[in-house]
């Protein structure tokens, strides 16, 4: 199984239909992703993740066993964001030892190495990120931040279908 990471929308929007019909995209969104997942769309499937579903996605891609995985970052406008990057290494974490061999593209080695580094501060690098800087500022919201770092509050996956509706995956 091959992984790649993309950082961005616009990075995704940016590949050739061909490279994303053959590949199983994986939007995480830690914070925001309707942007990201229309990009997506032309996926074999566009499934969604975040530290909230970790484990359902690992077992949705070890059972499917799907020769690409396209990790995709929603971002912050153009700009790649620390959340998503930490929520995508983290499932690969779950990923290693899966029947299937990890080939990891630089970005996903990219991405390994940031959360080998955050993952024994864990919580306080992810509320150093921007969005989540953001959040905190604002007492209505600032709880979302632990919301969306706390692991597998949602045992399942869901996936964007092409008719632009999320269902999960049979």
């Amino acid at each position: 199984m091959e992984l790649s990471v993309v950082v961005s929308p616009a990075e995704i929007a940016g590949l050739p239909a061909q490279d994303l019909s053959k590949s199983t995209c994986l939007v995480f969104d830690v914070l925001r992703a309707t942007s990201t997942m229309l990009a997506a769309l032309k996926a074999e499937h566009v499934l969604i993740g975040s530290f909230a579903n970790l484990t359902a996605p690992a077992t949705w891609l070890t059972q499917a066993s799907p020769s690409r995985v396209l990790f995709v970052c929603s971002g912050t406008g153009d700009d790649p964001c620390l959340e998503d990057a930490l929520a995508v290494r983290a499932l690969i974490d779950r990923l290693r030892g899966s029947t299937a061999p990890l080939v990891l593209t630089d970005s996903a080695i990219l991405a390994d190495l940031s959360f080998q580094q955050a993952k024994p501060r864990l919580k306080d690098v992810f509320c150093e990120a921007s969005n989540a800087r953001r959040l905190l500022a604002m007492p209505d919201l600032a709880a979302d931040v632990a919301w969306c770092l706390a692991l597998d509050q949602c045992p399942f996956v869901a996936g964007l279908e092409a008719d632009g509706i999320i269902r999960v995956p049979s």
